[in-house]
């Protein structure tokens, strides 16, 4: 599975890749659900719900080892990064379990649980409509 996989239709949770630089799309419904159906280097996805893993995050701080525990669920709108990235109202999203408990605006670091619209484009993504 590659960068050049057809992306999916209904639900995914999205997750950050950190050795390829990409993004794994889990299937959340369908014959594949429960299984990464594609990496691309950039997504963008509408309807998102932000998820943190309590239990995912508190292993992460006490073991000090990186596991995927926090994932943005929602809808495979397209791959046109750029469109999200370059509008007025786009705003770039973090995730660090280091600092943060939760996904924050990299801006002002409030914590953010939905976007209408989330951009990923390798490690950084931008969101538009978030709160």
């Amino acid at each position: 599975m590659d960068a050049s996989t057809d992306l999916p239709t209904g639900e995914v949770r999205a997750y950050c890749d950190l050795h390829r630089r990409c993004s794994s799309l889990k299937a959340m419904t369908g014959e594949k659900k429960g299984k990464v159906v594609a990496k691309p280097r950039q997504v963008v996805l509408q309807d998102v719900r932000f998820e943190v893993s309590q239990a995912g995050l508190r292993r992460t701080r006490e073991e000090n080892v990186r596991n995927v525990h926090a994932y943005a669920r929602g809808h495979v709108r397209d791959q046109d990064v750029e469109a999200v990235r370059n509008h007025p109202d786009a705003v770039q999203i973090r995730y660090n379990p280091h600092k943060f408990d939760t996904f924050v605006r990299a801006d002002t670091l409030e914590p953010v649980a939905t976007a209408q619209v989330f951009a990923i484009d390798g490690k950084l993504s931008y969101a538009l409509g978030v709160a």
